[in-house]
């Protein structure tokens, strides 16, 4: 079985349609594992991590953002 991993550099995820963005980019490739870098978002929730990925059952978590940089949000 071949894996699919996607590590991204965003550079910001603050606003719900840069999220959206995401989510359609996300869609297309697939993913087993989706890794989202500088993120810049300090607590991610349920809700916003549904805006990029509702592809059914998946495990995720994030390591926020210090100051005015990082944050990374596995999927």
């Amino acid at each position: 079985m071949a894996i699919n991993i996607i590590s991204w550099n965003v550079r910001g995820m603050c606003n719900s349609d840069r999220r959206g963005e995401m989510r359609r980019a996300a869609r297309g490739w697939k993913p087993n594992i989706l890794i989202l870098q500088e993120t810049k978002i300090k607590n991610w929730t349920d809700r916003m991590v549904n805006q990029i990925g509702d592809f059914g059952d998946f495990g995720w978590f994030f390591l926020p953002s210090r100051g005015r940089s990082g944050g990374i949000l596995m999927l």
